[in-house]
């Protein structure tokens, strides 16, 4: 089953290379908009090892903009429905999942596995700084999605390092909170959107443009690390 659905993409980038990430351990938290997005790339690029952190249910609202769900999944855990989409991708694929909201102290969670990427689609801060503390400690290469609620347009939507963001309320409390702890932000990679928020009370609004793209854009990201080596 392995050269059939992956036959175009090994076509494309050579046998070696895309069995060289089949044994890669990714740890992927997050399967909102962004994460979801991100995971459904990796899998269908190749990747068979993912470990994947949320401690969320599906809701109707995530319905329009998280593409992993349907209906039918509504009042499951999303790492449940994940690992069940993986497996009718390919039944080889192995999906650990870890149901929680990730806090400081999973630090001994994370150190049961060998991880060859971090990637960070949660919108937690906390969240965010144990995984980029994690990171750093360990010489894990990470990417941190930004913000990407309130945002109309998915055209302007990139990556880079976290000192180079802008419009970007979430990733300027990182950058605060990462200066107080004396950590440097050029080394986090991030995507972020270049476009300013739309301004609004309560519930963030999203469409399903702006978190997939970013979400695809970092599963690109994490692919070319590794086949560019």
């Amino acid at each position: 089953m392995l050269e059939n659905y992956l036959s175009r993409l090994i076509n494309l980038y050579g046998e070696e290379k895309i069995s060289s990430i089949s044994d890669k351990v990714i740890l992927l938290a997050g399967l909102g908009g962004v994460g979801g997005a991100t995971f459904v790339s990796l899998i269908r690029s190749g990747f068979k090892h993912l470990i994947i952190v949320d401690y969320d249910k599906v809701e109707p609202s995530n319905l329009n903009r998280q593409i992993l769900y349907t209906k039918d999944d509504c009042g499951l855990d999303k790492t449940l429905v994940a690992k069940r989409y993986a497996s009718l991708i390919d039944e080889t694929i192995e999906v650990t999942t870890i149901n929680k909201k990730i806090s400081a102290g999973d630090e001994k969670i994370f150190a049961q596995y060998k991880i060859d990427y971090i990637v960070d689609a949660i919108d937690d801060i906390k969240g965010k700084i144990t995984l980029i503390n994690y990171a750093l400690e360990n010489n894990i290469p990470l990417i941190s999605s930004m913000g990407m609620g309130l945002r109309k347009s998915s055209g302007d939507i990139c990556i880079t390092s976290l000192d180079k963001t802008y419009n970007d309320p979430l990733a300027r409390k990182l950058r605060s909170v990462l200066r107080k702890q004396n950590l440097n932000s050029k080394a986090i990679n991030v995507v972020f959107s270049i476009d300013k928020p739309i301004k609004q009370d309560g519930v963030i609004a999203s469409s399903f443009f702006a978190p997939n793209i970013a979400g695809i854009k970092m599963a690109e990201f994490v692919f070319n690390h590794f086949i560019e080596k």
